[in-house]
């Protein structure tokens, strides 16, 4: 069977001091493993959730990959254990040196525990839909307006 080579949007944040340069440093891991088609700009926004904390640095980067979304997920995770202790994992929306999401995976949906694509934080963060117009040759915004029965299956 032929491999099919998916377009894939991930999103990198981080709100450590050294944020800019994780981010750099994550990107450029990134692009050794997989074909970077392009990247968004990197834009300073307020954190989510948790208001107590240091303002985030995000950015988008597009991705080509014929690895399936839970196969990615595992790779996007070891990345973020290998900049994360454990201590920054004990708040779901707390101070992150790495945070990477699979915000589009194709026209994949995908709705378990684990993951969850198109990624559910696009309605509710400005940030990501502004990034996301800067990959508008690929991005798309899910209707939120339809039930999750309509959008996922």
């Amino acid at each position: 069977m032929e491999k099919k080579e998916h377009k894939v949007i991930l999103s990198l944040g981080s709100n450590n001091k050294n944020g800019l340069m994780v981010i750099n440093e994550v990107c450029s891991m990134i692009a050794r493993k997989f074909n970077v088609d392009k990247t968004t700009k990197i834009i300073k926004t307020k954190p989510f959730g948790n208001k107590n904390q240091p303002d985030f640095f995000n950015m988008l980067i597009l991705i080509s990959t014929e690895i399936f979304p839970f196969e990615l997920l595992a790779k996007m995770k070891k990345i973020e254990q290998k900049y994360n202790s454990e201590k920054t994992k004990e708040q779901f929306w707390g101070q992150r040196n790495i945070d990477i999401d699979i915000i589009q995976y194709s026209d994949f949906t995908v709705f378990s525990q684990d993951l969850i694509i198109p990624h559910p934080g696009l309605k509710d963060r400005e940030y990501l839909q502004q990034l996301m117009q800067q990959l508008n040759d690929i991005a798309r915004i899910p209707d939120y307006q339809k039930s999750k029965t309509q959008i996922f299956g």
